[in-house]
């Protein structure tokens, strides 16, 4: 195929992770009169035509309005020296995200050579050459520069691998404690945090947040979290940033809207959709009512940054006939569910150590209350 190369002539044009709008990632940016190459085939989805190069996917063009992004500018056809015998491999490239707020980009691998840009927490690069090891450091070339992995002695870590997930399925049919099971229905078709601004997740289920929390010495603390046996009760969409919106991401009437609350604190919205309820917690700037009929595209409030500081993040929770709490993932849209799954996926740093539910999806049904003050069935129910 012909290298071709395109000139940005709308800026900014956004840089994703993958070709499509919905449950791709912003990982940067082109100004005006920047260029890139081709390197694999178009792609048209979510109504753009999408191209791939070097850093990640851009919209060439709008396929529904006549938009142009970005312009050929020339088409030329690769060179193959002659008499040269071509490689039977082509070796792998890893992708890399940040894992450090801010990683420099350097002009060449080294500690003291020119910093030409930088990289925010969650950007992803690519490899176009060999790490190189120099100054104490493992250092990695991309399309911006170079920039270090990590020290040489693993103390400290700056990027990690990033490792796509297999599609993962739910079950057709979850089981519930009583015995009895539900089909789960597609009930979240927009996630209410975008995926690019999330710094940072918490699962459902058997988190190490849940299990130090169970076995906190502090018995209000325990209590407080007994309700759902010791297990985390929903996902936590984590930002510390200002004015981060919070959408339903679903259909539905408004239940309730408590403000200056203890539960879910400060305030929490809760939204009804047939059997199911579900709870956006620790948020602030309400903007819907009692009542209110929403759509996935409403904006129900902000993440709260007051209440929990640098630990601002929305709690999402998802109940099923009032009496029970299932896995947010198994309601969620599929291609949604992968995105955040492919984005947060190192599973044995966010799940205690257990005989089982080590994953996100083979979590338990919790019961929402009980007599006995809420069995704990998670890793701390002998400790």
């Amino acid at each position: 195929m012909a290298q071709r190369t395109f000139r940005v002539i709308s800026a900014p044009l956004n840089i994703r992770n993958a070709p499509g709008i919905n449950g791709t990632t912003v990982i940067g940016t082109f100004a005006v009169n920047q260029t890139f190459t081709e390197i694999g085939e178009p792609r048209e989805v979510d109504g753009f035509r999408w191209i791939q190069h070097e850093r990640g996917w851009s919209a060439e063009r709008s396929l529904t309005d006549g938009r142009v992004f970005a312009e050929l500018v020339s088409e030329n056809a690769p060179t193959v020296p002659e008499r040269q015998a071509q490689p039977t491999t082509t070796p792998l490239r890893r992708t890399l995200r940040v894992v450090t707020p801010f990683l420099n980009v350097r002009r060449s691998p080294s500690a003291s050579a020119p910093i030409v840009g930088g990289l925010l927490s969650d950007e992803r690069v690519t490899e176009v050459g060999e790490p190189y090891e120099a100054d104490g450091f493992r250092w990695i070339q991309h399309a911006r520069g170079w920039s270090a992995e990590r020290r040489l002695d693993s103390t400290e870590i700056y990027a990690v691998e990033v490792k796509e997930q297999p599609p993962q399925p739910i079950p057709e049919r979850v089981e519930l404690p009583n015995g009895a099971s539900f089909v789960p229905t597609e009930l979240l078709t927009r996630l209410p945090v975008s995926l690019g601004q999330t710094q940072w997740i918490q699962y459902f289920g058997n988190t190490r947040f849940a299990y130090n929390l169970t076995t906190d010495r502090n018995p209000v603390r325990r209590r407080a979290y007994l309700y759902a046996q010791g297990l985390h009760g929903g996902i936590d969409f984590g930002n510390p940033n200002a004015d981060i919106p919070v959408f339903a991401g679903m259909a539905g009437r408004v239940s309730a809207v408590r403000l200056n609350t203890d539960m879910y604190a400060p305030n929490f919205v809760m939204i009804v959709n047939g059997s199911y309820t579900v709870i956006y917690g620790h948020i602030a700037n309400v903007a819907v009512s009692l009542g209110q009929t929403v759509s996935p595209d409403t904006r129900l409030a902000t993440v709260d940054t007051a209440y929990n500081g640098a630990n601002a993040h929305l709690h999402l929770e998802v109940r099923y006939q009032g009496q029970w709490i299932i896995n947010p993932l198994l309601v969620m849209r599929a291609d949604l569910r992968q995105a955040l799954m492919n984005k947060f996926d190192n599973f044995a740093l966010e799940f205690q150590p257990f005989e089982k539910w080590q994953t996100p999806l083979d979590q338990p049904v919790l019961q929402l209350s009980n007599s006995a003050q809420a069995v704990v069935i998670g890793p701390a129910a002998s400790g």
